[in-house]
């Protein structure tokens, strides 16, 4: 008899479990001398819609975006296997990256679509991201900043990366700011795409 060292293709065996494992499942080791078939995911996305009414602002006020994710197109559809829950937060208007089961390292890509109403002619708006909310790192995205020369309706579609850095960013909300340079003016939020990019894959 061949000793199992010396065997060679065609005749070496496949890995433990293969008879019964899934289409394109991986065998993912437990550290403990054995293992288990998983599904590999590298990414995960959500899609939060606003049905809500629109949000007056005053001026000069930071003003929390607010998004009740009751629109027809919210969709968790691959959110990541070991979340507990959606990105976002509708009971507080924050982002929750521990429920949506990011770690510190992963990245997140987020898409803000709002609708910003003016009642003046060169006014301006500035839409900004705190992170780390109520910890002791508190770092400020800028989405967007923009000066809008005529009085009416103007659509602000921004797109922006950024990392999860810390504990105190992964555990901690963080919620978005708008801030008008006129009483009167006001925004309308249709709502945010969000896509979870794991610095390793999730296993389920």
């Amino acid at each position: 008899m061949v000793e199992h060292v010396y065997i060679v293709d065609p005749e070496i065996h496949e890995p433990k479990g293969v008879a019964a494992a899934a289409v394109d499942k991986v065998y993912v080791s437990d550290g403990a001398g054995s293992g288990s078939w998983k599904t590999i995911t590298n990414k995960g996305w959500e899609n939060i819609d606003h049905a809500g009414a629109v949000q007056n602002l005053s001026n000069g006020v930071r003003t929390k975006v607010l998004n009740d994710n009751l629109g027809v197109t919210s969709l968790d559809y691959a959110a990541l296997p070991n979340a507990t829950d959606s990105i976002w937060d509708e009971s507080v208007n924050s982002f929750d990256w521990a429920a949506a089961g990011l770690e510190v390292g992963d990245t997140v890509d987020i898409r803000v679509d709002i609708d910003y109403t003016v009642n003046t002619n060169n006014d301006g708006v500035l839409l900004e991201l705190d992170l780390g909310v109520g910890s002791a790192t508190t770092p400020t995205i800028i989405l967007d900043e923009r000066n809008i020369d005529q009085v009416g309706t103007q659509r602000v579609v921004r797109f922006i990366s950024f990392f999860i850095g810390n504990s105190d960013i992964l555990n901690n909300p963080a919620d978005l700011y708008v801030t008008a340079n006129s009483s009167g003016d006001s925004i309308d939020v249709s709502g945010w795409y969000v896509r979870m990019n794991p610095i390793n894959p999730r296993y389920s």
